[in-house]
């Protein structure tokens, strides 16, 4: 009977081989050659998850299933090779289920600790130390403030179900003085005197961990304290510069264009889509019921550095949403050396002001009004206009730290407290801007308080009563207080409508000159330091400030690393009637959403509210919530090098127990049937935290049995086979020589030959 023409083809030895040697060429060539990965925007687990690759395992697995059908008596002499290809068929098809199926990421687990806290003259407060939240910790530094020597030591730690610590007893020495003080979850900071506080920070809760290869777009709505996941981009490039037209120019750290590669998947000599093979795409539009606009990333940047560069983008005049308004990048230099190369922009707070010594600042003009009040003249270096609705009152004063201004006429006494040139807003959205400030003491009669008064923000000025507590609003509404300085000089650009440039500039002194300015044409200026040449090498009257990534040098690139220093370029759009409102940002990789993200801030015309949009990697669910405990290190003779690490940790079960593991070098633990294995450790302080990678290992047992089987069936076919096959040999030719010499007599000699020749070839 005549076979099918398939099983012709697949049953043939040489296509199997053929299959074979394309696999090892495949699998040799995309695992040692970078480029290649690069070329096809994939990472190493990647590209062994290409439809390629298993499509090469499925034609290999059904041509080696076929011939062994076809080809291969079943009968014990073949077992060997019988052996060899279930082997085969196991291990190839165990690899492409292990690599389609894998999954791989981490997660990074806090130690509960005890922070101290340095408390500022202005409330503020910041972290001077810390210990690990566990019976005998100490920690201590030399504070004059306190008398000299203080030390902390965690008396007792209490643990409670997941909670490796859930309450402390620190001890304080201060000096000579001692205190014991009780910190907990719900009571977790204690002052220990006007200027120092402990605080107690439990440890983190996970109960997710981050893909090591797929990144994804996540965003946290005001108010909300965890990010939530939008979507996975799955076609994000990740090797290759990648930006579509349009926006400034990208620079290298050298100063050179970075120029994108292609955008599409297309040979660009022949023009031939290649996308079938190549699984990137760009741009990537993102649409998702948890956004009220929609996302479209259409640019992608590996290897940025962590510095940026400020630029300015230029907004259509019918974005009417966008907060735009005037903007510039200047020059100023002495001669052939530049004092300051600077851009601003009158819509971004933090940047409507130079970081000179002799501060430019951007101010956009609405009436001549406005024009006046700004540049009508100082009283004084520093300046304070104080204005009563009851009785009518209003002058300028020239202050300095001190001073007492009584009021005629009325109850009110000022105190000037103090003065600060650079003071720094925390309040959304103007946080990371400075600002010159005065802080008063008003007296009115009935009450006193302080009031805190900025220059540049006059709204924000606040009040704070007797006990110290802060009041939006003010606690007497009939007084105004504004506040003015030239100490270091002042200089505004003035954008006035239908109006060119003016750049009108306060001395020290308080004298006042105005200047028209032409882009690109020097202007000669005098400051404190003397004469300068000032250059406005660019102005828009309509523009945002947008921070633009530095991609490292071609040449000082590295290859394979992870997506870590990257960036993407996102476009937020807007929906129904707000569908002409569009921003663009660059946004910045995060490692995991939920620590040291580095999130972009919408604010959306719709409803108003802001939304951070954080790029970071892909979520799974743990299946198990999992609590960090400590993290133990040991070293190498010296100190100097870690020669082993530990991670201790909680975690409760599907069923709710609670659990205690851990992992260590070259040990893995399995929780909710992930296998965790130690990943990443701090290299300062060796406790703070741990990085645990997780990933599955499905497919396994069958590439293990298939590693078997293979060595196996070799022994067997080239020891065992030939064995039997001699043995059956000389029994075969030994009835047949007696059938020989019993049929001799008759002569039937060739019957018996014949007899001889069938045996041999069934040994075989």
């Amino acid at each position: 009977m005549r076979q099918h023409p398939l099983l012709r083809i697949f049953s043939s030895v040489k296509l199997g081989l053929l299959w074979l040697a394309l696999i090892l060429i495949y699998a040799s060539v995309a695992s040692a050659y970078a480029p290649i990965r690069g070329v096809l925007e994939l990472s190493e687990m990647q590209i062994f998850q290409h439809w390629l690759f298993v499509l090469l395992v499925a034609l290999f697995i059904v041509t080696l299933v076929v011939t062994t059908w076809t080809r291969i008596r079943w009968n014990i002499t073949n077992a060997g090779v019988l052996t060899v290809h279930a082997g085969l068929i196991l291990l190839v098809g165990g690899s492409a289920f292990y690599f389609g199926k894998k999954v791989e990421g981490d997660l990074q687990l806090f130690s509960p600790k005890v922070e101290i806290l340095a408390v500022g003259p202005r409330g503020g407060e910041q972290v001077v130390g810390k210990m690990l939240a566990e019976k005998g910790s100490r920690w201590s530094q030399i504070m004059p403030a306190f008398g000299g020597a203080v030390e902390l030591r965690v008396a007792e730690a209490k643990e409670d179900g997941l909670d490796a610590t859930a309450e402390v007893i620190v001890e304080a020495r201060l000096g000579d003085a001692v205190r014991a003080v009780v910190l907990s979850k719900n009571s977790p900071v204690e002052s220990l005197g006007q200027q120092l506080k402990v605080r107690f920070v439990p440890a983190t809760r996970v109960d997710r961990f981050y893909d090591a290869e797929t990144a994804a777009l996540f965003v946290r709505r005001a108010g909300a304290t965890a990010p939530e996941q939008v979507a996975a981009l799955h076609e994000l490039p990740r090797s290759r510069k990648r930006y579509m037209a349009g926006g400034p120019t990208i620079h290298d750290l050298d100063g050179r264009e970075a120029a994108s590669n292609r955008v599409e998947p297309r040979l660009p000599v022949l023009g031939l889509w290649t996308g079938w093979f190549e699984p990137w795409r760009m741009p990537i539009d993102v649409k998702s019921d948890k956004l009220p606009f929609d996302v479209r990333i259409d640019g992608y940047l590996p290897y940025v550095e962590p510095q940026v560069e400020l630029v300015l983008s230029p907004v259509e005049e019918s974005n009417t949403f966008s907060a735009a308004g005037p903007a510039l990048r200047f020059r100023v230099s002495d001669g052939a050396r530049t004092l300051a190369n600077e851009t601003i922009a009158a819509a971004d707070a933090r940047r409507a002001v130079s970081e000179t010594r002799f501060p430019f600042e951007i101010v956009a003009v609405a009436s001549e009004a406005e024009r006046v009040e700004r540049l009508r003249p100082f009283a004084g270096t520093h300046e304070l206009t104080v204005t009563l609705k009851d009785p009518p009152f209003s002058r300028s004063f020239n202050i300095s730290p001190g001073l007492t201004i009584n009021i005629p006429n009325t109850s009110y006494d000022l105190k000037i407290e103090s003065i600060d040139p650079a003071w720094p807003m925390i309040t959304p959205p103007y946080e990371g801007a400075v600002t010159p400030v005065a802080r008063v003491q008003v007296k009115n009669g009935q009450r006193e308080f302080n009031r805190t008064v900025l220059q540049r923000f006059p709204q924000l000025s606040q009040d704070i009563d007797d006990k110290g507590v802060r009041h939006r609003e003010p606690l007497d509404a009939n007084i105004e207080l504004k506040y003015r300085t030239i100490e270091n000089g002042w200089a505004y650009f003035l954008v006035e409508k239908d109006k060119p440039l003016t750049l009108a500039m306060f001395s020290p002194s308080g004298e006042l000159s105005e200047q028209t300015i032409e882009v690109g044409k020097p202007t000669a200026m005098r400051v404190a330091d003397g004469n300068v040449t000032l250059t406005v090498n660019e102005f828009l009257p309509r523009a945002v400030m947008i921070q633009q990534p530095i991609v490292t040098p071609a040449d000082r690139q590295r290859p394979g690393l992870r997506r870590g220093p990257s960036a993407i370029r996102v476009q937020v759009r807007g929906r129904g009637e707000f569908a002409n409102w569009s921003e663009t940002y660059w946004t910045y990789h995060a490692d995991y959403p939920t620590q040291e993200s580095l999130p972009i801030r919408v604010t959306y015309p719709g409803d108003g509210k802001p939304y951070e949009l954080i790029y970071s990697r892909a979520e799974h669910s743990l299946g198990a919530t999992i609590a960090g405990e400590k993290l133990e290190v040991e070293f190498q003779p010296g100190q100097f090098r870690e020669n082993r690490w530990k991670s201790l940790y909680r975690f409760a079960a599907a069923n709710g127990n609670i659990r205690r593991g851990s992992v260590e070098t070259n040990r893995t633990d399995v929780v909710a049937g992930w296998t965790l294995f130690q990943s990443g450790a701090p290299t300062k302080d060796h406790w703070e935290y741990t990085i645990l990678g997780v990933g599955n290992r499905e497919g396994m047992w069958p590439m293990i049995l298939g590693s078997i089987l293979i060595p196996l069936g070799s022994l067997y076919a080239f020891y065992v086979k030939p064995w039997l096959i001699r043995r059956r040999k000389a029994a075969a030719l030994a009835a047949a020589a007696g059938r020989v010499s019993a049929t001799g007599a008759s002569g039937d000699g060739l019957a018996a030959s014949r007899s001889v020749d069938r045996e041999l070839t069934e040994v075989r």
